[in-house]
């Protein structure tokens, strides 16, 4: 059953409930209290939230409701939307609680498989869009990064997690791994996996720290390595697409010259050096790779 809605009040007001629930949250004594948004049209009992281990407050409720009442009287911890089909109307409300509490961890459950409602869910900056029918341990593993978080998530703050060397070092093993395997085919499940994240996270996160999606940096790094290995040991553009991991030869000369501006062919017959800024993505991931690996022997 869901929380007792008190009188309207304004948002205003409301953040400092969220702020003394936060606090209350972060104590040792007491749970996180998860919100868990019920949208679903065909009504069903809510096994899945009530099937979470103790380790959280589970405050349940069902729309239609008054958001700035049951953010005021649960002081979320982090929220869970749960759809079948999401609706229009759903959206809307998630997209609201997003841009009026930004350091609120959203999690978004659904049942639809459309890419349009994953791209929603990443402009957004969902937490985590989780497919239905999932297990309670799936949700379990997605909210216990957010769990492990040495800071407060306070609603109205800037306490969400931060583009910052903990967010690198996250990505760090999957990055690793791709630099010294770029030939190979590296599937997105697979590097996310390497950094116990869901796919969703792990492309959401991958893409704020670095500027650029997964797939993109995969091809920068080849593209990049094939330019070193004409430049540096004159290898022919056919040998430096195979060895990078292209197969295709007209695709990768397509995204050479997309990513370099001229075509492989006239890159490498160039003789002089290289005056072309190379993928400063790349670039700051390697300084800030180094820059933690130092961090850690000293």
């Amino acid at each position: 059953m869901g929380p007792r809605i008190p009188e309207t009040g304004s948002f205003e007001a409301v953040e400092t409930y969220l702020l003394r629930g936060a606090m209350m949250s972060a104590s040792p004594n007491l749970l996180p209290n998860l919100l868990w948004i019920d949208f679903l049209v065909k009504r069903e009992k809510l096994d899945l939230p009530l099937s979470l281990p103790k380790s959280f407050a589970v405050q349940p409720v069902r729309w239609p409701f008054d958001l700035c009442h049951v953010m005021k009287s649960t002081a979320p911890w982090a929220a869970c939307f749960d759809f079948d089909t999401p609706t229009r109307k759903g959206l809307e409300v998630l997209e609201r609680v997003r841009s009026r509490f930004q350091s609120l961890p959203v999690v978004m459950l659904t049942t639809s498989k459309s890419k349009i409602h994953q791209r929603w869910a990443v402009q957004q900056q969902i937490w985590d869009y989780i497919q239905k029918p999932c297990t309670v341990k799936t949700v379990c593993d997605s909210l216990r990064p957010l769990h492990a978080e040495p800071s407060v998530n306070v609603v109205g703050t800037t306490a969400q997690p931060k583009l910052s060397s903990p967010e690198f070092n996250k990505l760090s093993p999957a990055v690793a791994y791709l630099r010294a395997n770029y030939p190979d085919k590296i599937p997105l499940a697979k590097a996310a996996d390497m950094c116990d994240l869901s796919p969703f996270q792990f492309s959401r996160i991958f893409k704020k720290v670095n500027g650029i999606t997964f797939q993109d940096y995969v091809v920068q790094l080849r593209i990049r390595r094939a330019a070193e290995l004409m430049k540096q040991r004159r290898s022919s553009v056919t040998d430096a697409a195979f060895e990078v991991g292209f197969n295709d030869l007209s695709y990768f000369a397509r995204m050479f010259r997309k990513q370099i501006g001229m075509c492989p062919s006239r890159y490498r017959a160039d003789t002089g050096p290289s005056q072309i800024a190379l993928f400063p993505q790349l670039e700051r991931a390697e300084l800030q790779d180094s820059a933690t690996s130092v961090a850690r022997k000293s």
